[in-house]
């Protein structure tokens, strides 16, 4: 290769090189430009309570030791843990697009700080706390005054599209509720039993196999128990209504029309109750979980799918 044609061949790696030089600080830079904008400074991962409050009510939320989510308040409950994650998310990520200087902050009434409605106060596994208050939208659509406090230090912002974040710090329990009916695994399953007016059902687990043992004596078939409890723990509840156990015999829950009981390793039973209330040519189903307070609706399907247990798990069996 002739001295030319290095020297051109030396000129271009460089130019390459210092544009991948260039390109990398550029991003260094604007991945810190981009941090020291946040307003919270946090990772959802290092979060181990939260309090949300707005006009909707106030939501406590701590993090158990298997990191998922319960709310404390107003009920004690198993949280959506992905819509927890979908805010934290939200809120790790606000950003501070402007500081409110001092001289502005005599009234902070003007901006809607003054007494809050909408706030999140968070708590760090490092036991730091950090909230933000959201107050009213500014002269720009989307972004809202805010103020901030971490470590103790209070500032008042500019939050760039705040009013998407406030519609999320807004919303109401029933977004914060897991539908998850069940929250034990498959194998942890020993036994189940239906109860349905006159119908009684039950299966059992030996070993690897599955037994039926009432309305008649037979094996399940080898794999029609594991189809249903694949099933089973896929059921969501479609709609809370209430949390008031005075109110169960509202829904029939007394005398429910269907219950199924799991049995569980380790001697634990977990108990569905199903009531039935008519209205005309409709029914409607509510459902309990006895370890939960909630009471929820569930479709007619899953109801069918429960009391249709027997023929579910014979399978092909003759």
């Amino acid at each position: 290769m002739s001295t030319r044609a290095l020297n051109i061949l030396a000129v271009l790696t460089l130019a390459v090189l210092g544009t991948v030089w260039w390109l990398g600080k550029r991003a260094g830079t604007e991945e810190r430009e981009s941090v020291a904008r946040q307003t919270l400074r946090f990772t959802p991962a290092e979060v181990t309570r939260l309090e949300l409050v707005s006009a909707k009510g106030a939501c406590v939320f701590d993090k158990d030791t298997r990191g998922a989510w319960q709310i404390q308040s107003p009920v004690k409950y198993p949280a959506n843990n992905a819509a927890l994650a979908e805010l934290l998310s939200q809120l790790s990520f606000a950003e501070c697009k402007a500081v409110l200087p001092a001289e502005r902050l005599g009234d902070l009434d003007q901006f809607g700080l003054k007494t809050p409605e909408t706030l999140a106060r968070l708590r760090l596994a490092s036991g730091a706390e950090c909230e933000l208050a959201l107050g009213r939208e500014t002269a720009v659509a989307g972004d809202m005054y805010a103020r901030v406090t971490r470590d103790g230090v209070t500032q008042y912002l500019v939050v760039a599209q705040g009013t998407t974040l406030a519609a999320l710090l807004q919303k109401d329990l029933a977004r914060w509720r897991s539908g998850v009916v069940f929250d034990f695994t498959a194998d942890q399953v020993r036994g189940l039993m239906l109860h349905q007016e006159s119908k009684d059902v039950a299966i059992s687990k030996d070993g690897a196999a599955w037994q039926i043992t009432k309305p008649l004596t037979a094996l399940a078939d080898s794999d029609a128990p594991r189809v249903f409890l694949a099933q089973l723990l896929a059921l969501r509840a479609t709609q809370f209504v209430t949390d008031n156990p005075a109110e169960y015999a509202n829904y029939n829950l007394n005398s429910p029309y269907l219950v199924l009981t799991v049995n569980l390793d380790g001697g634990r039973t977990v108990t569905l109750r199903v009531g039935r209330v008519d209205a005309g040519e409709e029914s409607q189903y509510y459902a309990q979980q006895t370890a939960l307070p909630a009471v929820f609706v569930i479709t007619k399907e899953t109801v069918d799918f429960l009391a249709n247990l027997l023929d579910e798990v014979r399978g092909t069996i003759q």
